[in-house]
């Protein structure tokens, strides 16, 4: 589940009477769950900064995945991305962007994009022309100036970070194995991760490194 803002619902992903993978939210208090999604798969969802939004991604007839943003005061939902198979990473601390990895443009494998979702001009943050990459999983700094996020390509899977206007990108770790699922320190000024050996492994890295 994933929790709105102010702690008082939460959004998951369970399968309906249809046997799709629908969107439900539920109150903590345990109420009846209310429906988001019907007839279209749902995953990876993000509550929007004012509790009244939430975005995930959904198939199109194609069966290809796309970002959707759906008001929880009228119910109202839109497509709001057309590249291809976009995926949900975050949302930046002030609420104006969706951070997602797509595959779009002349750019070949999954990249990082910020979406714009007050009528901003949507942002290509990584770029590479191999078409074995993945950039994935973004994941925002709280102070909004960094974006931290997992790739192959320098190999294995790695951590990156960008920055937000997608002019500065460092490479953080280059061990042997995979390290994954980056969470920021409150303050922005460290990165924890889960190193090799996921199951005992648990690193951090100083931003102020780089």
């Amino acid at each position: 589940p994933v929790w709105s803002p102010d702690g008082s619902q939460m959004a998951y992903i369970a399968t309906n009477s249809e046997g799709v993978d629908a969107l439900f939210i539920m109150t903590v208090d345990g109420g009846e769950a209310m429906p988001i999604t019907s007839s279209k798969s749902a995953y990876v969802t993000v509550w929007g900064k004012d509790g009244k939004h939430i975005y995930y991604m959904a198939y199109d007839e194609n069966n290809v995945g796309h970002i959707w943003e759906t008001s929880l005061e009228d119910g109202a939902s839109k497509q709001i991305t057309n590249m291809a198979w976009e995926v949900t990473g975050d949302i930046t601390p002030d609420g104006k962007h969706l951070l997602v990895h797509a595959a779009a443009g002349n750019q070949k494998g999954f990249k990082i994009w910020k979406i714009g979702l007050e009528g901003q001009e949507s942002v290509r943050l990584t770029s590479d022309t191999d078409d074995r990459t993945a950039d994935v999983s973004p994941v925002c700094s709280p102070d909004g100036n960094w974006v931290v996020f997992s790739s192959n390509r320098e190999g294995k899977g790695d951590l990156f970070v960008v920055s937000m206007d997608g002019k500065e990108l460092h490479r953080l770790t280059s061990a042997k194995g995979i390290e994954s699922q980056p969470v920021w320190t409150p303050d922005s000024k460290y990165i924890i991760f889960r190193g090799e050996n996921s199951e005992t492994d648990l690193k951090a890295i100083n931003m102020a490194s780089l």
